[in-house]
């Protein structure tokens, strides 16, 4: 929102509306004079002692657009990444919070149970007061100026590590292990950005390693090298070497001499392995809760930057602390600058969200086919398929409801389409034309349809759910031996989640499993019932009418009325909004 905000997206012609906003923050960061910021500025509201009051003064605008209304708002975003610049900048504590900042600047513990006091792990940043400097003002300035510049993406990835690390320091009182680990997914987010990093064996757990060499000492040259070769070819060693190099290619000269501790400093030789260990500790805590070693629990460690361990590195949180914020300044720095940028601003304003339309919204219309490519036609009757369903199925289930849907303009574009499409496609399209005269009561064979299908006969035979449904909903039977159908679904299980995949309504789905039960009972495999039925109420969650329909059927093994999982084969006709002169066949729908 900082960026939005500064106008550096708007186009060069655009009217701007601007209005200016105030926010109150709080910080153990102590200087007299306003700061000027790119982004606004920073006004003291008190004396300069103890937890010092800042009016926060800057200009929200967004862009007008003709015949659309004009909404400002993402104050509060604003705000909250103006506070972690202020953070890094200044290197201090803000919120907007008083409270917050004295809790977490407390130099006492509040009870006997308070027995981590963040000032003891981390120097300066929890001081209960920090007397600035033009140095740390000068910092923050070009820091605000350089992130709101930075190019979009570089900027959500410094937003996002910058507000792991608050988070980090918010949690480290209470859960030191998370809050290690947020730091290592602070950096791990920034070294996103960079090159992938091939992992060499080293990086391999040493432990395992060793293991691993007597083995393949054993085996050929050429042989052992190729085991290596695709046991270093795994994403967690990829991302840990990625990571290591971020931070040691980011991590800038003055954490090695300015701002190295005098007591267990780390040295420029140990970051890569101290780096590896970090990682290591983060992931056993992430995948096992596994916590960080004890030593760093205790405050006497952490006066250091590193702390060693049976030879091995490990990097305190203040050293880790102090890490993250070089490689955040560094990042920063590095990344280019831009005037404009030329991108779809609105869609990244805070709080905006995507919702699928309800199909009754979209359903039956027609785009440009020439315009959209072989992959997006594809998906075009896909959607279509599973809108029509949804709707069809939300429309019997609540009989106050209307099928608000014209498909006749899109099935005439269909059936021009039929020959030319793939058989999946034609399936889908031959489904849609099917159940929409199932619905008419008309013939689906009309209007041309008989001529596109004439010379396919496979799309009404073969067995796919598509056909399936649409039999059971026309017909009330399968089409096909259960085995066939058994099958179908099979696959169907095993894909549901693939992209190409048509996505069915629960009820509509249900109907497809008890009908295959049902034919397995007709079968006489009685077992296969009872396996389908069960499966059908797992499916089932949230329906208890459907459920106590099918557990009753589970318990008689009797046959269940598929009327009572969705009601589509009734004298009524589905209702139609746009139907004046239904055709009547009371033997459908």
């Amino acid at each position: 929102m900082l960026q939005v905000a500064s106008g550096r997206f708007f186009a060069p012609d655009a009217t701007v509306r601007t209005e200016e906003r105030r926010a109150v923050l709080f910080s153990n960061f102590s200087w007299p004079l306003p700061i000027h910021t790119l982004a606004g500025i920073l006004e003291p509201a008190g004396p300069p002692r103890g937890i010092c009051a800042y009016v926060f003064r800057f200009h929200n605008r967004t862009e007008e657009r003709p015949g659309r209304m004009t909404v400002i708002g993402g104050e509060d975003v604003f705000v909250d990444q103006f506070v972690l610049l202020c953070a890094v900048g200044l290197g201090a504590y803000f919120a907007t919070d008083r409270n917050q900042v004295e809790l977490a600047c407390r130099d006492l513990p509040r009870g006997i149970t308070d027995a981590r006091l963040p000032s003891t792990f981390v120097p300066r940043f929890f001081d209960r007061q920090i007397a600035g400097s033009p140095e740390d003002v000068d910092r923050l300035v070009e820091l605000v100026r350089k992130g709101v510049r930075l190019p979009r993406i570089a900027f959500r990835s410094i937003m996002a590590a910058l507000s792991a690390i608050h988070d980090a320091l918010q949690t480290l009182s209470s859960n030191l292990d998370l809050a290690y680990s947020l730091l290592v997914y602070a950096l791990e987010a920034l070294s996103g950005s960079t090159d992938a990093a091939e992992p060499v064996w080293a990086d391999m757990d040493e432990r395992t390693r060793t293991r691993l060499d007597r083995v393949l000492a054993r085996l050929s040259g050429a042989d052992s090298d190729e085991i290596r070769a695709v046991l270093l070819d795994t994403q967690h060693l990829r991302a840990r070497r990625k990571f290591v190099r971020f931070a040691t290619e980011h991590s800038d000269g003055g954490l090695f001499e300015g701002d190295a501790s005098t007591f267990m400093p780390l040295r420029r030789s140990h970051v890569e392995r101290a780096l590896s260990n970090a990682y290591g500790l983060r992931s056993g805590y992430a995948h096992r809760l596994k916590s960080i070693p004890r030593q760093l629990y205790v405050p006497a460690f952490n006066r250091g930057d590193v702390f060693q361990w049976d030879g091995e590195p490990y990097p305190t949180f203040a050293g880790l602390l102090k890490l993250a914020l070089s490689c955040a300044r560094s990042f920063i720095s590095r990344s280019p600058e831009h005037d404009r940028e030329d991108i779809d601003w609105e869609s990244d304003l805070p709080y905006v969200v995507q919702a699928r339309l309800a199909p009754q919204y979209w359903l039956g219309r027609v785009p440009d086919f020439s315009q959209l490519d072989s992959s997006r036609i594809s998906e075009h009757i896909r959607e279509q398929l599973a809108g029509f369903l949804s709707h069809l199925e939300a429309v019997t289930v609540d009989k106050s409801r209307t099928l608000k849907a014209d498909l006749e303009p899109l099935l005439r574009v269909y059936c021009t389409l039929y020959r030319q499409r793939n058989a999946t496609d034609r399936i889908r399209m031959l489904a849609i034309r099917m159940l929409w005269a199932a619905i008419r009561r008309s013939d689906w064979e009309a209007d041309g349809w008989q001529e596109a299908v004439s010379s396919d006969n496979g799309s009404t035979v073969t067995c796919r759910i598509e056909v399936i449904l649409a039999n059971l909903i026309m017909n009330k039977e399968c089409g096909f031996s259960a085995g066939e159908v058994e099958i179908a679904l099979k696959i169907y299980n095993e894909e549901r989640f693939h992209a190409h995949t048509l996505e069915l309504p629960v009820r509509l789905e249900l109907l497809l499993w008890v009908a295959l039960a049902n034919s397995k009972l007709t079968d006489g495999d009685a077992a296969s019932f009872r396996t389908y039925l069960q499966l059908a109420i797992g499916e089932a969650a949230g329906l208890r009418d459907v459920q106590s329909v099918l557990q009753n059927s589970l318990t008689t093994v009797a046959a269940v009325d598929l009327n009572d999982v969705l009601a589509l084969w009734q004298a009524e006709p589905v209702p139609m909004a746009i139907l004046s002169d239904p055709l009547a066949n009371p033997e459908v729908l």
